[in-house]
């Protein structure tokens, strides 16, 4: 089953801002004409990501469960959803700003972002913000990459409940309790926070410098690949070179 896209619900105005074609929907955010359009994205940012990103220690509820269960199908973001707890397209809202109607980031960007292993650029700051969230989520996305890839999934394929279960615990990333709620993965499987993924890029930093290894050289990354399997723990060329995409901004996130 395939669903349909929400691409018709949505333009992306002159000046960047993303505007909802349908303005029957009442805004979820009222803010002062006063302040600029930039302040007034400033504090939806905060209120969408703690929507968009609770704390993923709690896992799925009963509620949340039965909620998915009533939809019958699922598609991506519901699937990882399912896995994760966390469920990035509660991030899109409406807001007003002197008088217009706009979203708080494209409907369709997690989605994009999902089947495309992050390939679909942000822009604007929540999408910029929700992106980088994402990537905290490497398993699950490269999860999704490769039954992609396969012809496991269809982007735009609709699933059912049991199907996601099965596919994120044969990967060791989700399993139902004996109640049948989707809890987060046990403790060593849970994704690293920020902090914990930027200590440990810059140690990978300075091996690479001792090394003489440039991480943003041509070929690093099919190189350190290469080390991988030689040492028996292999990781693909496209895991390794967005682990180094990454070494600059942990690197500057540590001397501040």
């Amino acid at each position: 089953m395939l669903q349909a896209s929400p691409e018709d619900e949505y333009f992306v105005d002159e000046f960047g801002r993303i505007c909802p074609l349908d303005l029957g929907r009442q805004a979820q955010s009222q803010s002062q004409d006063t302040s600029s359009f930039d302040e007034v994205m400033e504090r939806v940012v905060t209120l969408a990501m703690t929507d968009a990103f609770p704390d993923p220690s709690y896992g799925l509820g009963t509620e949340e469960l039965s909620d998915l269960r009533a939809k019958r199908y699922l598609d991506v973001v519901d699937g990882f959803y399912l896995a994760t707890a966390v469920n990035p397209r509660l991030g899109v809202w409406r807001f007003t700003w002197q008088g217009s109607v706009f979203f708080s980031m494209r409907p369709n960007f997690v989605f994009k972002s999902l089947i495309t292993d992050l390939g679909e650029a942000p822009i604007n700051v929540l999408e910029v913000a929700v992106r980088k969230r994402l990537t905290d989520y490497y398993r699950h996305l490269d999860a999704l990459k490769y039954a992609l890839a396969e012809g496991e999934l269809e982007a735009q394929g609709l699933y059912t409940v049991e199907f996601w279960t099965e596919f994120w615990k044969v990967r060791d990333l989700a399993a139902p309790d004996a109640d049948g709620v989707i809890t987060a993965p046990p403790a060593q499987d849970r994704p690293l926070k920020t902090s914990e993924r930027f200590t440990l890029l810059t140690i990978i930093a300075a091996l690479c410098d001792y090394s003489d290894i440039k991480p943003k050289a041509h070929g690093t990354a099919t190189h350190i690949a290469k080390m991988t399997q030689e040492l028996g723990a292999p990781v693909s060329d496209d895991s390794v070179r967005r682990a180094l995409a990454r070494i600059d901004e942990a690197v500057e996130s540590r001397k501040k």
